[in-house]
C-alpha cells in the first residue's frame, strides 16, 4: 500500500512551515459493519434450523451468540456514524467559512480554526480564494475599461451627430443657415416674441442683375460674390440675429426684438458694402442689393408664414420701383 506523504502547512503567524500528520481513514472501523452483519445472519440462520429440530439446551447458546452478533452490528453502526460525523462536520464548517470569506465577512486567518481535520486543504483553499480575488479584480478593471471606451465612443458619436446636424442646417457656399431650417427657426422666434410681447423684424434681400454677372463672368465669379455677400451679412448683423441664404441670390435676416428703423439701417449698411464690393467687377451693370423690411405686428396674422409673405411683397415692390426708375432714365 502506498504511503501517504505528510502535508506541509504554512503558519502565517510566525512564517514557520510545520509538518501536519497525514489523515488516515479508520479502515478497521469500517470492517465492523460487514463482519457484524455476516455474524448476525449466520447465527440467525443456524438458530432457526436448530429451533425447528433441536432441543432448548442447544438453542439457547446459539441465541446468546445471535444476541452478541446483534450487539456487534449495533456497535459497528455506531462506529460508522461516528466516522461519518467526524468527516462530515468539518466539511460543513469549512463550507460556511469559505462562504464567509467570499462575502468578506470573515478573514482568511480564521480558516485554520474552522477547518478542523481538513487543515491539509488550507493551501489549496488559499490558492482558490486568491485566484477568485484576482479574477474579480480583473473583471472590475475590464468593466472600467469597457465603460471608458463606451463613453469615448458615445462622445465621438455625439460630436459627429452635431457636425452632421450643423452641416444639414448650413449653406455650404456662404456658411449661413439654409432654407431648410428657416421655417422651424422662424416659427420658434415668432412664438417667443408673441409670448414675451416683443416684435420681430424680417429683412429679405435680393441681388439685382446677378444673372448678368453669371452670364458675363461665369458661375465661378457669381459663387465668389455670393460667398462674400454672405460674409458681409454675417459680420454686419447683430449677435442675436439669424442670417439665412433663402434662395439662389436671396438672403434673409431674422431680427428678434428689433424695430423697423434698426432693420432698415441694417439693410442700408449691407447695401452700401455690396455696392463697394461690386465696383471691382467688370460687368456692364454692377450687382446691387434690394431689400424688403417687414414687422410681425404689421402682418395680417402673427405667424411666420404671414411675416415671410409680407417681406417678400415689399422686396419685390422695391425691385419693381428700381426697374421703373431705370426705365424712366
Amino acid at each position: 500500500m502506498a504511503q501517504t506523504k505528510p502535508f506541509e502547512s504554512d503558519d502565517s503567524a510566525n512564517g514557520v512551515r510545520e509538518m501536519t500528520p497525514p489523515m488516515r481513514p479508520p479502515r478497521f472501523r469500517l470492517l465492523w459493519l460487514p463482519l457484524g452483519v455476516a455474524l448476525f445472519v449466520a447465527v440467525a440462520s443456524l438458530g432457526s434450523m436448530l429451533v425447528r429440530g433441536g432441543s432448548a439446551a442447544v438453542v439457547l447458546p446459539w441465541a446468546a451468540i445471535a444476541l452478541l452478533g446483534l450487539a456487534g452490528l449495533l456497535a459497528a453502526g455506531a462506529a460508522v456514524y461516528h466516522d461519518w460525523h467526524h468527516w462530515r462536520s468539518p466539511l460543513r464548517r469549512l463550507k460556511r467559512c469559505v462562504e464567509e470569506i467570499r462575502g468578506a465577512t470573515a478573514p482568511l486567518t480564521d480558516l485554520p480554526a474552522e477547518a478542523g481535520g481538513l487543515t491539509p486543504l488550507l493551501g489549496e483553499i488559499r490558492a482558490v480564494l486568491d485566484e477568485l480575488r484576482t479574477h474579480r479584480a480583473g473583471a472590475a478593471r475590464l468593466s472600467r475599461e469597457v465603460a471608458h471606451l463606451v463613453q469615448q465612443r458615445t462622445r465621438e458619436l455625439e460630436r459627429r451627430m452635431q457636425g452632421i446636424e450643423q452641416r444639414a442646417q448650413q449653406d455650404p457656399l456662404t456658411g449661413l443657415l439654409n432654407r431648410r431650417c428657416l421655417r422651424e427657426t422662424l416659427d420658434e422666434q415668432v412664438r417667443r416674441c408673441n409670448a414675451g410681447g416683443q416684435n420681430v423684424c424680417l429683412v429679405m434681400m435680393d441681388m439685382d442683375d446677378f444673372k448678368l454677372l453669371n452670364d458675363t463672368l461665369g458661375h465661378t465669379a457669381g459663387d465668389e460674390l455670393l460667398r462674400n455677400v454672405g460674409q458681409l451679412i454675417r459680420s454686419t448683423a447683430r449677435q442675436q440675429d439669424l442670417a439665412f441664404r433663402y434662395g439662389g441670390d436671396e438672403f434673409l435676416v431674422v431680427m428678434p426684438g428689433a424695430d423697423e428703423p434698426a432693420a432698415r439701417r441694417l439693410a442700408q449698411r449691407i447695401g452700401t458694402l455690396v455696392d463697394a464690393l461690386a465696383r471691382t467687377l467688370d460687368v456692364p451693370r454692377k450687382p446691387r442689393i434690394s431689400a424688403g423690411v417687414a414687422r410681425l405686428d404689421e402682418a395680417p396674422e402673427p405667424t411666420a408664414r404671414a411675416l415671410l409673405e409680407l417681406a417678400d411683397q415689399r422686396l419685390y415692390a422695391m425691385k419693381s420701383a428700381k426697374k421703373s426708375l431705370r426705365a424712366a432714365s
